[in-house]
């Protein structure tokens, strides 16, 4: 499913009723101008994290006051209003029409609604989102048992389990709380680096020792009914599971322990990301040999039973990390 149509379906059953003034909008009165825009909000958010949002954009046609109104759904039945036409909040101190909320720890996506008001003319609104998250045990992320060491034996090798979080590479749409939940995505140098923080047993794995990973899957056949099986978890983030049932792919065992999970990919030159619940893809130390800036990547993909082999700009190609021992 595309995590941009979680939000979306959330948004749906958020409730648009406004309620802040008595004599708002009328369909014979002028519209305040332009278009709103909130800042202050990451489009993450820890339980419990204290965020102060602005809107800015409202353009008032005669240049006077104008007021806000804010209400976080479904937490909140009715807007606050946080300031008035005179600049003054409602408890009469001066305001720049800012609004702080502190987010509850349940999991799940929050739609803010801003009302912009001013006596005469018809209200301007705007709506945005965010969805709180949490990582370690019980968090976010569940349907995968992560042992302790973060490291488990397959065959002859031994790797790591979880997506690497440490060190430098970019947070999943930039929202810093998603760094220990989806792994961080790195380009070439950074993701060597992030295993070679482990120690000096540890190293980003070539592109044959992901051959040699494979090859051990489809030697056992019961580990999974494809490679793709046996690597991927059954995971699911904040209820929703995150790999769908393909029957190319056949039912998840995560039989041999990898735990790969679909967090896409990222463009690190743009600070976008791609691919969320449909890849997972993970760099190799191996450089393309005709082109020093290129390097190799391993990916899963939800519809189809093998692991597959592309080619990266090492710079601005952003993917996960997974380390294997010496």
């Amino acid at each position: 499913m595309n995590f941009r149509k979680l939000i979306l379906i959330a948004a749906a059953f958020a409730s648009v009723t406004i309620s802040c003034k008595k004599d708002e909008d009328s369909e014979s009165k002028p519209y305040i101008q332009g278009s709103m825009d909130v800042t202050g909000l990451p489009e993450f958010v820890a339980p419990h994290q204290k965020c102060t949002m602005k809107v800015k954009g409202a353009i008032h046609p005669e240049g006077k006051e104008i007021g806000y109104c804010w209400k976080v759904s479904p937490v909140m039945s009715k807007y606050d209003t946080t300031r008035y036409e005179n600049g003054l909040n409602k408890k009469g101190e001066p305001s720049d029409g800012s609004f702080t909320y502190t987010f509850k720890d349940s999991l799940a996506t929050y739609t803010i609604y801003c009302y912009a008001f001013a006596t005469g003319y018809s209200s301007n609104t705007t709506t945005t989102y965010t969805t709180v998250v949490k990582t370690g045990k019980d968090g976010s992320i569940t349907g995968i048992e992560y042992p302790a060491s973060n490291f488990t034996a397959i065959g002859t090798q031994i790797w790591t389990v979880a997506n690497a979080s440490k060190g430098e590479g970019g947070s999943f749409r930039n929202a810093e709380v998603m760094a220990e939940i989806f792994g961080r995505y790195y380009n070439y140098e950074q993701a060597k680096a992030a295993c070679e923080s482990l120690g000096t047993e540890w190293k980003l794995p070539t592109k044959e020792d992901w051959d040699v990973l494979e090859s051990y899957t489809k030697e056992h056949a019961d580990l999974g009914k494809t490679v793709a099986a046996a690597l991927m978890g059954p995971a699911s983030f904040n209820g929703t599971l995150m790999w769908e049932y393909w029957p190319t792919v056949g039912k998840i065992t995560n039989g041999t322990g990898f735990s790969a999970i679909p967090v896409g990919y990222a463009n690190l030159a743009t600070g976008s990301y791609s691919g969320t619940y449909e890849y997972a893809a993970f760099w190799t130390s191996t450089e393309v040999e005709d082109d020093s800036n290129m390097a190799y990547y391993k990916y899963l993909i939800c519809d189809q039973p093998d692991l597959y082999e592309g080619k990266a700009d090492k710079n601005s190609f952003g993917a996960s990390v997974r380390c294997i021992m010496k």
